[in-house]
């Protein structure tokens, strides 16, 4: 101990200060929030990844045999945050955990921006239904989340349009198929014109019938008869051609 500044020689006593003002009731409350919040992030973590793997099943690809794994691992997590907190999860913190939604802010968004961000969480949430009432075999579910994917669609078709009339105010519409493909050549073929209409303005073109036959090809001439009879008609043959009586 040190000597005390005003009487030299005696010693001074050690103060005591208080370094927290917590109780022992506070800092037990202040642990348990802090297990409960490690708990419900292990819940949200497990669980996610167990959605997703089913997810990605029902797909046709995913891990089909880590989901029994997954269901117990889940189911632990669960547990310990009851014991932590006291009490289950509710319906609105598990629904939060398997949301997918993705909101949109900004005030840079265009109506073809939210036509098209609509239409993809339609078709995301109709093509959900869709399976899932394909697992349970409900035909009319099923009906309703064919719908929903065909309005997502076009949302997204008419978000094409008006980006479409934003980039190319002079482009009209299309309305037939796309014709500017390349083959498998690396050539890229033009439309074929109508039949009578060349490709140039619309100009008359000739058909196959508007062409004139071709002449016949002459025929060859015919080999002279080999004459027949002997000599003596061999003769009078040549005398008639000469002339010769």
């Amino acid at each position: 101990m040190a000597d005390s500044p005003d009487e030299p020689g005696k010693t001074r006593e050690p103060t005591l200060r208080l370094v927290s003002s917590r109780t022992s009731s506070e800092r037990e409350r202040v642990d348990r929030e802090r297990r409960t919040e490690f708990a419900k992030l292990d819940v949200d973590d497990r669980l996610k990844s167990l959605a997703a793997n089913i997810l990605r099943v029902v797909r046709g690809a995913g891990r089909a045999y880590e989901i029994p794994e997954q269901i117990y691992a889940c189911a632990l997590a669960i547990q310990a945050y009851r014991d932590a907190a006291g009490l289950g999860l509710s319906d609105y913190e598990l629904s939060e955990m398997l949301s997918v939604r993705e909101e949109h802010h900004g005030k840079g968004y265009s109506a073809a921006d939210w036509d098209w961000a609509s239409g993809i969480e339609q078709m995301m949430r109709g093509g959900l239904q869709l399976a899932a009432s394909r697992l349970l075999e409900q035909r009319t579910q099923e009906q309703a989340g064919q719908s929903e994917m065909f309005d997502g669609a076009r949302a997204i078709e008419r978000s094409r349009e008006e980006r479409r009339r934003e980039f190319h105010p002079n482009r009209q519409k299309s309305v037939g198929p796309r014709t500017d493909w390349v083959d498998s050549a690396g050539a890229t073929p033009t439309k074929p014109a109508p039949k009578g209409v060349s490709s140039a303005k619309g100009a008359p073109q000739k058909t196959k019938e508007d062409e004139p036959e071709p002449p016949a090809p002459p025929s060859p001439p015919k080999p002279p008869k080999k004459p027949t009879g002997g000599r003596k008609a061999v003769l009078a043959m040549y005398k008639a051609d000469r002339g010769i009586k």
